[in-house]
């Protein structure tokens, strides 16, 4: 008996080169107006609990925001044509939504996935 389990067996072997990965962008003029926009809320954010992310605060990650930007840079070049990445604009959600569905969509066509052969006739079962 052939095994088509997900993590060892053919079926493994069928899948393993389509994946995908997404990296989300947002414009450049959403970046430079969040920080004052979340600081106009929020005034004394630097002693705000509520404020603090892993990250630090927003007018932290802003200071590090090239080192974000190479390493997410760096992070493209790992595509390959078995794993590519897709960079969305994610300004507009309809709009991502859209693009990330059109993909997903336009792999699984060419793939064109089939229904497994099955060894007996399924009009045969009875169920108890």
């Amino acid at each position: 008996m052939t095994t088509t389990s997900r993590r060892g067996g053919p079926l493994a072997r069928k899948r393993a080169g389509n994946a995908f990965q997404f990296r989300l962008s947002s414009g450049a003029s959403l970046r430079r107006d969040a920080a004052p926009a979340a600081l106009a809320v929020c005034p004394n954010a630097a002693e705000d609990a509520r404020f603090s992310t892993p990250l630090g605060s927003p007018l932290e990650a802003r200071a590090r925001w090239d080192a974000y930007t190479e390493a997410h840079e760096a992070a493209l070049t790992t595509s390959t044509a078995a794993t590519p990445w897709y960079v969305i604009p994610a300004d507009r959600k309809w709009y991502r939504n859209l693009l990330i569905t059109r993909i997903i969509l336009n792999t699984l066509k060419a793939m064109n996935p089939q229904y497994p052969h099955v060894a007996f006739d399924p009009l045969e079962v009875e169920l108890k």
